[in-house]
């Protein structure tokens, strides 16, 4: 997927995500509160948020310092009948 490249439905909509750390050094998965679950490059995080992408985004790359990979998977746009986008190339 081209990390340049996000669709504008992710910035309003709830999504999927996947977030893969980079580091081999393990790092809470929410350093604010000191969660004790931690992940490193070992772990594949999958999760879904109602915050925009840059929002959550933002929080992953805190959460991690910056070393992470943080993908949209599938939006959910809240229409009458809910539909799914896949954001994947």
């Amino acid at each position: 997927m081209n990390k340049n490249h996000i669709n504008s439905s992710v910035t309003t909509s709830s999504f999927f995500s996947i977030a893969i750390p980079t580091s081999a050094v393990l790092k809470s998965i929410y350093r604010v509160q000191n969660y004790k679950t931690q992940v490193n490059n070992e772990h594949l995080k999958i999760g879904i948020t109602k915050d925009s992408f840059e929002s959550r985004s933002r929080c992953y790359y805190d959460n991690f310092d910056n070393e992470v990979e943080f993908i949209p998977l599938i939006t959910t746009l809240e229409q009458e009948n809910t539909q799914y986008e896949l954001l994947l190339d």
